[in-house]
């Protein structure tokens, strides 16, 4: 796994105004410096679909663990109690 889950696992959970956490080093040094390298250079602003651009190896295995369910359980495991069905 590229992203802290100890880090998500010993921050509060806020709840005013709603549950939310602010984690620190949630995305390691060493992985965001690379993620970052990574990314594509855009000419524009806007919203782009992650299939409309290349990004190197180690930005596309981030997002797919952002998107995953290892992520998607532990923050409804801990906002709601409640765990998501496996995707």
């Amino acid at each position: 796994m590229l992203l802290n889950y100890q880090a998500w696992q010993s921050t509060p959970v806020a709840v005013d105004p709603f549950p939310h956490v602010v984690i620190k080093n949630f995305v390691p040094a060493d992985i965001l410096r690379r993620l970052v390298a990574e990314l594509p250079l855009l000419n524009r602003r806007g919203s782009f679909p992650i299939s409309a651009v290349t990004q190197g190896p180690t930005a596309t295995a981030v997002l797919f663990e952002m998107e995953g369910p290892a992520l998607r359980n532990a923050f409804a495991k801990r906002l709601t109690g409640a765990v998501t069905a496996q995707a």
